[in-house]
C-alpha cells in the first residue's frame, strides 16, 4: 500500500532531478503537469521498480533492526553488576545505533533498484522520460542491472548510506 502512494512522489522526484522545467515547477506543479500531459495512470508508471526497491529495503530494515537492537540490548544486560547503571544510560544509544545499522543494511540491499530508478532516468542517452528504463518490464530491468555490473549497480552508495542512515 505504501508503495502505491510513494510511486507518484518518486516519479515527481525523478522529473525534478532530471528536468529543468520540472525543477522550476516544484513537486505539485510537476504532478499536475504529468496528469495533464500523460494522464493519471502515468503517476504509477514506475510501480514495479519502486516496489523492487521498497520491498527488499523494508524487509531488510525491519529484520536488521530487530537483530541489531536485540544484540546490542542483550550486550548491555550482560554488563557486570557494577556497570548496570551505565548499561541503562546507554540503552537509547543502542537503539539509535541499531537503527543506523539497519538503515545501512537496507541501503546496500536496495541500491541496485535505486540505481535503476534514479540514475538511469537522468541519462543523457534518454531523449524523454517516457523512454526511461522504469517503463519496461521486470525482466528487462533485471537484464539491464546485470549488464551494467556490480560496480555500476552500487555507484552512489556512499551518499545514500549517509542519507538513509
Amino acid at each position: 500500500i505504501a508503495t502505491f502512494f510513494l510511486c507518484p512522489l518518486e516519479l515527481a522526484k525523478l522529473r525534478v532531478q532530471t528536468s529543468a522545467t520540472s525543477r522550476a515547477s516544484g513537486l505539485l506543479g510537476t504532478l499536475v503537469h504529468v496528469v495533464r500531459t500523460e494522464g493519471v495512470a502515468a503517476l504509477w508508471k514506475g510501480f514495479g521498480p519502486v516496489a523492487m526497491r521498497q520491498l527488499p529495503y523494508t524487509c531488510c530494515k525491519l529484520v536488521a533492526y530487530e537483530l541489531c537492537s536485540f544484540a546490542l540490548l542483550d550486550a548491555l544486560t550482560r554488563l557486570p553488576e557494577q556497570h548496570l547503571g551505565v548499561g541503562e544510560q546507554l540503552r537509547p544509544a543502542a537503539v539509535i545505533v541499531a537503527g543506523l545499522l539497519a538503515g545501512a543494511a537496507a541501503a546496500v540491499i536496495s541500491q541496485p533498484a535505486d540505481v535503476l530508478l534514479s540514475r538511469l532516468c537522468g541519462s543523457a542517452a534518454i531523449a524523454s522520460l517516457t523512454e526511461c528504463v522504469i517503463a519496461q518490464g521486470p525482466r528487462e530491468q533485471l537484464a539491464y542491472l546485470f549488464s551494467i555490473g556490480p560496480r555500476e549497480c552500487f555507484s552512489g552508495l556512499g551518499p545514500r548510506l549517509m542519507m538513509i542512515s
